[in-house]
């Protein structure tokens, strides 16, 4: 499956985007300050949904950064060197199937990656232009800046063979020294619990800009992702300075710690992917050793809280891997397909099966729910294809009729991630399955007051800012979301919903409260949006 053309480093891959068209990459000249402006161009240019390239760093003249790289799926589908994301969807899973150990082969002495080296004294993680996302970013601590596009490799501390890359918030709070959360329960959760255990440290080395695929691997829960980038791109890699841990030899900046397990700090809170401000830490801490980088290194950055990039990143390795799994277990001969849209943060899930019956149907999104065990709360599945967005998934769920236990199905008390704050003390949850077979055709959108009414056949849906009765789905949602959007009111649903308390049905009608309390939404200074605003007319 290895493609030898494929570009095999991020300034090939930006090549590759600056020629394909005019949403694909979307260079800014004017100087950006690191505090909060790369954040507004992000957020004021995300209907647009471009990669960004900024040139003109304030206060580091030898760096340019990129961001949202990964937030579109066509973009995605590049990196991979696939067709399109149904492609990627395909032929992901087979790429994770591979586990063989890497062999790096010769190494490079002298790459780019080693122009300007950095260690003892000279080490400054301040010297990097890491950014500012958020206002409240890091406010336990007082230090706000993250790194959140640190792909971390490291041994496993049981076998030293297997190597792993792995995602973790970093956030330098000394010129040697960073605080980090690796709380997702993958490998390196269990690579550091082991070493917490044993009173043992651990080498670790941070890539900052490397190939896109690396950092696709790094997040589908996996290992060996080395040997499986070998099947994709041409990569050549470098030995570490002090760390004996390789590293793609045309990355753009590698940091060389290591982990102390008797240490902590507490860092945090972070705008996570539910577009909350998360608390949850593992309070891990690293000293560094070495800094390198290219002498005009581009320093990638990932927009945190709910942006594309983010949850496309954690999302679409695993939803490759679920959907392919399971169509290999589910009956031959209907077309199975589901998506997580990104507004949904992972919880909600629309899918449909085609020439299918609704057993099938049942059975396919109860598949969903017990494969996404960390996710996967609300779930739509359609008998016979449909448009895979909101309004058609509740316009479904309106023509269908409502039975509890035959079309809509209540798991009551199952695993969550921690991140859910409408779960229980006890980290439980409830997660719906909403069996459907509607056919929405037209759907009519009509303004009453606060409350926007769908329609199409004999269905409808009514969206409020209060609790009402009188559509075939209700769904009711706080004043701080615009009834209009689909996607706040999608966030909503997926995030401020427990289904095992906030879901009923009464005669036929279903009601859906979205409207539980949530952790602090993310922001930044209104005058910095309002600055890069008159820039971007």
């Amino acid at each position: 499956m290895k493609n030898p053309n494929q570009p095999s480093s991020l300034r090939t891959f930006l090549d590759q985007l600056s020629g394909s068209g005019k949403h694909s990459l979307r260079i800014i000249e004017d100087e950006v300050d690191t505090d909060f402006e790369i954040m507004a161009y992000s957020i004021l240019t995300s209907g647009e949904n471009p990669a960004l390239l900024f040139r003109n760093i304030k206060n580091y003249p030898n760096f340019s950064m990129v961001t949202n790289l990964l937030g579109s799926e066509n973009r995605i589908a590049m990196a991979t060197g696939y067709g399109d994301i149904m492609d990627f969807y395909r032929k992901w899973d087979t790429i994770l199937s591979h586990d063989e150990v890497f062999d790096p082969g010769p190494l490079e002495q002298n790459p780019p990656l080693k122009e300007v080296i950095r260690r003892g004294n000279d080490v400054d993680l301040f010297s990097l232009p890491i950014p500012r996302h958020y206002l409240s970013d890091g406010s336990r601590s007082g230090f706000g800046r993250y790194i959140t596009s640190g792909l971390v490799v490291a041994r496993d501390p049981r076998n030293e063979d297997i190597l792993n890359l792995s995602f973790t918030r970093i956030q330098p709070f000394a010129r040697d020294g960073y605080a980090f959360d690796a709380g997702s329960h993958g490998n390196m959760w269990e690579y550091l619990d082991y070493c917490r255990k044993n009173g043992t440290k651990l080498d670790i080395s941070i890539i900052i800009g490397a190939h896109p695929v690396f950092y696709l691997l790094g997040a589908a829960f996996t290992r060996n992702e080395y040997s499986k980038a070998q099947k994709i791109i041409s990569a050549g890699y470098t030995g570490g300075i002090a760390n004996s841990l390789p590293v793609p030899s045309q990355s753009e900046i590698v940091v060389e710690a290591e982990f102390i397990p008797g240490e902590t700090f507490d860092e945090g809170p972070f705008a996570e992917y539910t577009g909350y401000m998360g608390e949850d830490s593992t309070k891990s801490v690293a000293h560094v050793k070495t800094i390198m980088h290219r002498r005009d290194a581009i320093y990638y950055d990932i927009q945190p809280s709910n942006s594309s990039e983010h949850v496309n990143l954690f999302s679409m390795s695993r939803s490759a891997a679920i959907t392919e799994t399971l169509k290999k277990f589910m009956p031959k001969g209907p077309e199975y397909r589901v998506v997580w849209p990104h507004y949904g943060s992972r919880f909600l899930g629309l899918g449909y099966v085609q020439n299918g019956n609704m057993s099938i149907a049942r059975q396919f999104g109860a598949g969903i729910i017990g494969t996404d065990a960390l996710w996967g709360k609300i779930i739509f599945i359609n008998e016979g294809k449909t448009e895979l967005d909101l309004e058609s998934a509740l316009m479904n769920l309106a023509q269908t009729d409502i039975s509890e236990g035959e079309n809509i199905t209540l798991f009551r008390n199952m695993y969550m991630i921690s991140s859910d704050s409408t779960a229980d003390p006890d980290g439980s949850v409830g997660k719906i399955l909403f069996s459907t077979s509607g056919k929405p055709g037209v759907i009519s959108k009509i303004i009453r007051g606060d409350s926007l009414e769908l329609l199409s056949g004999n269905g409808r849906v009514v969206i409020s800012h209060g609790i009402r009765e009188d559509g075939n789905v209700n769904l009711a949602v706080a004043d701080d979301i615009d009834i209009s959007d689909m996607e706040k009111v999608g966030w909503a649903l997926a995030t401020r919903t427990n289904p095992q308390y906030d879901i009923s049905v009464n005669n036929g009608k279903i009601s859906i409260t979205a409207m539980r309390k949530h952790p602090e939404i993310p922001s930044i200074p209104r005058g910095v949006l309002k600055r890069i605003a008159e820039k971007i007319k």
